[in-house]
């Protein structure tokens, strides 16, 4: 786990710390962050870290670093993003490790902005062709297509070929998506959005906030859309609050939904959430 702490179960932790899945007790596992952990990727031999940090174990590590199972950095692993990594996917087979944030610059390159496909191996930096004009906050992939959700004007979200990186598929909202998982043949985002948008339109005057040129359809924080093709689904429980939806998880045949909401599910006509269900919630 990451953040921004100094202290787990009353010993010292700098940023970045493991815990036991089973009973929650404090491993020895004990590298150090000099700032924000905000993103974390595995393999079955690394463990690579994304955030606002600049350093690792004292090594200087840009946004970016990879350590292994002891905690020591990997020496020769160290692309530098010139801002904020929010989010981090390891490729099924390990070869590869995916970041977006928002950063618009890797190693220097100025063609890798808000998103990054990155070997493993040495940190090279991978051909890739699809990169969003807003700052990536979530990522999650299929056997064949990578999606991509973050902020922007309103909120984004995309899909891209594995192959090669090519846009697939994109959507807006009228609020930043924070979160994506996939199950099965649908995406799911989480966000502060209410509608979905079908055309971008021109970005708002400073200070008005965005909206929609035209909604598709209202979806209070939630949305699910179909992998291949981005189509809404009619799936549509909502959630209430201003920040809505900023985490999801899946496993036993369910999507859980965690954020900062007190409603969710069980909708009126509007779309409204009834059900009383404050900052965490389970759908079958």
């Amino acid at each position: 786990m990451g953040g921004l702490f100094s202290k787990v179960a009353g010993q010292s932790r700098l940023k970045v710390a493991a815990v036991s899945a089973t009973t929650g007790s404090l491993t020895s596992w004990a590298p150090t962050a000099n700032n924000k952990v905000m993103a974390i990727a595995v393999t079955s031999s690394r463990i690579f870290l994304g955030g606002t940090f600049t350093t690792i174990n004292g090594a200087a590590r840009a946004e970016l670093a990879s350590v292994d199972a002891t905690g020591n950095v990997d020496p020769a692993w160290h692309p530098a993003a010139n801002a904020a990594v929010r989010a981090l996917l390891a490729s099924a087979d390990g070869r590869t490790v995916y970041a977006g944030g928002d950063f618009v610059a890797v190693n220097g390159d100025t063609v890798q902005k808000h998103f990054v496909s990155l070997s493993t191996a040495a940190g090279a930096v991978n051909s890739w062709l699809y990169h969003p004009g807003w700052p990536v906050a979530g990522l999650v992939a299929s056997s064949s297509l990578l999606f991509i959700a973050g902020n922007g004007a309103g909120g984004n979200a995309g899909a891209a070929s594995l192959t090669n990186g090519a846009k697939v598929w994109t959507l807006q909202t009228d609020g930043g998506i924070q979160a994506a998982t996939l199950i099965g043949s649908q995406v799911y985002f989480g966000g502060h959005f209410d509608n979905v948008c079908t055309a971008t339109g021109s970005p708002p005057p400073i200070g008005s906030g965005f909206k929609c040129p035209l909604a598709v359809t209202t979806r209070h924080k939630l949305v699910a859309v179909d992998a291949a093709t981005g189509a809404v689904d009619p799936w549509n429980p909502g959630a209430d609050s201003p920040l809505g939806v900023y985490a999801f998880g899946t496993g036993g045949g369910s999507l859980q939904v965690g954020g900062d909401f007190t409603k969710l599910g069980k909708p009126d006509p509007l779309g409204q959430a009834t059900w009383r269900q404050q900052g965490y919630g389970q759908f079958s």
